[in-house]
């Protein structure tokens, strides 16, 4: 459990999906940027989720194949019950995403505790790796430090590599040595590849046009923007931000 915390001097941590802070709740469990969910709102996903697959379930066991939604798929589910909290709800879709993952593949085992049981906090290890190549199913990355090389399936992580080009450095999430997901860096700078012709003098204020950057990805940008450009954007939220 999020530590039970007996300093009143020190800040109480809290679900940032509920609010409820680690007093009146069993369990938190730390992610990246400061966010915690407590059992209770992953109980209430588990059950969103359920009644979305129960259709799967219902079908005779001969002709049922269940649909694992993808991550993105299940933070889009979410969005349509949960406003703003953008990272807690990455975070939960990549760690639901793995648990029915490995659930189908016969990797966990379900098992009941007790209301009064306590648990220690679960830390989220982050650290820097660089990006080498996308071998056509999986994202390839080397630890800087110890040069081990590793690969992420492109269904695990396919929306945050988007804007992320080969020899750049991510950020990698890991539970006692298990990658479950990653954060590209929050700016990146990438030549526009393809769009629309501009005209010198064009800055119509709030006109766009689409465009395609070096990696493949689309975004909108100014009508001034032309091909062989390169622009600044933000990944969080893919927009343009400046020519550079």
């Amino acid at each position: 459990m999020a530590g039970k915390n007996n300093d009143t001097n020190m800040p109480m941590v809290h679900c940032s999906f509920c609010g409820k802070t680690e007093k009146q709740v069993h369990k938190l469990i730390a992610g990246p940027n400061g966010v915690y969910i407590c059992d209770e709102c992953i109980d209430l996903c588990d059950e969103i989720l359920a009644e979305e697959f129960q259709d799967d379930f219902d079908t005779p066991e001969e002709e049922t194949e269940i649909n694992l939604l993808k991550p993105k798929e299940i933070k889009a589910f979410l969005d349509e019950y949960v406003v703003g909290q953008e990272d807690a709800k990455k975070a939960l879709s990549v760690a639901v995403y793995n648990h029915y993952k490995r659930i189908m593949n016969g990797g966990i085992r379900e098992e009941s505790f007790n209301p009064t049981a306590k648990f220690e906090t679960a830390y989220i290890e982050r650290k820097e790796v660089q990006y080498l190549y996308d071998d056509g199913e999986a994202y390839n990355f080397m630890d800087q430090e110890t040069f081990d090389q590793f690969a992420m399936p492109h269904e695990e992580v396919e929306d945050r590599m988007k804007f992320v080009k080969e020899e750049m450095t991510v950020k990698i999430m890991s539970y006692k040595g298990k990658i479950f997901d990653l954060e590209p860096p929050l700016f990146v700078e990438l030549e526009v590849t393809e769009t629309e012709p501009g005209f010198k003098g064009n800055t119509s204020t709030g006109a766009t046009k689409p465009c395609t950057v070096e990696t493949g990805a689309q975004i909108n940008v100014p009508l001034f923007v032309e091909i062989g450009d390169k622009i600044q954007i933000d990944t969080r939220t893919g927009e343009y931000l400046k020519r550079v």
